[in-house]
């Protein structure tokens, strides 16, 4: 039987380490990839002697600006949400909006939102058979840690970018080896996402 595998994405740490990987340094669009295409190539790299991966879900996770405050980073966010939304049925966006206690916009919970939401449908829904979390966030590692305890060190995989300017310490954790995928510049060239959100659609004539 094929192994079901939902892929679970911190959209911005995954933009961010490909950034830093890589060394982008131009236009803030540089680091966005097609999130869809990103699943489907992890959900079918597999292993020698592994099952062939299904890809039955897509959860994106990412910060959301307020419109009050930031009316057009949140336009901009509204139209990637949606162009995500239509790649595939599979694909579920979760915003949280942005914290701005600070003064300035920053992530509050999105990574507790991630962990509940993999160990859910992991553990409790019974949804995929492997939990791919696209992270290098050690935030996470109890989350994951409870996966393996439940559903054995196949049940969980981890992925982030790796380049000539960075690569983060793969997510280990304590006394068990989970399986990494290492995302570098050539998969990024076939998944890249030029898109700039911050321009409204045109209206086709």
């Amino acid at each position: 039987m094929p192994t079901t595998v939902g892929v679970f994405i911190d959209w911005q740490n995954c933009y961010n380490a490909a950034r830093n990987a890589l060394g982008f340094q131009g236009p803030g669009i540089e680091g966005n990839v097609n999130p869809l295409s990103l699943a489907r190539w992890l959900a079918s790299n597999r292993l020698a002697g592994q099952e062939p991966g299904t890809l039955t879900k897509v959860r994106i996770h990412a910060g959301m600006a307020s419109q009050k405050r930031d009316s057009r980073t949140y336009a901009a966010n509204q139209r990637q949400f949606q162009a995500w939304r239509n790649l595939d049925p599979s694909v579920e966006v979760l915003p949280r909006m942005l914290d701005y206690s600070l003064g300035r916009p920053r992530e509050k919970g999105v990574d507790v939102a991630l962990a509940i939401d993999v160990v859910r449908r992991a553990l409790i829904d019974h949804e995929c058979d492997v939990a791919v979390v696209v992270t290098a966030d050690t935030d996470l590692l109890p989350a994951l840690e409870l996966v393996v305890e439940q559903g054995g060190p196949t049940a969980v995989e981890a992925a982030t970018w790796t380049g000539p300017n960075w690569s983060p310490k793969p997510l280990g954790l304590a006394h068990v080896q989970i399986r990494q995928h290492r995302m570098d510049g050539s998969l990024y060239q076939r998944i890249a996402d030029r898109t700039d959100y911050n321009q409204p659609t045109r209206p086709r004539r």
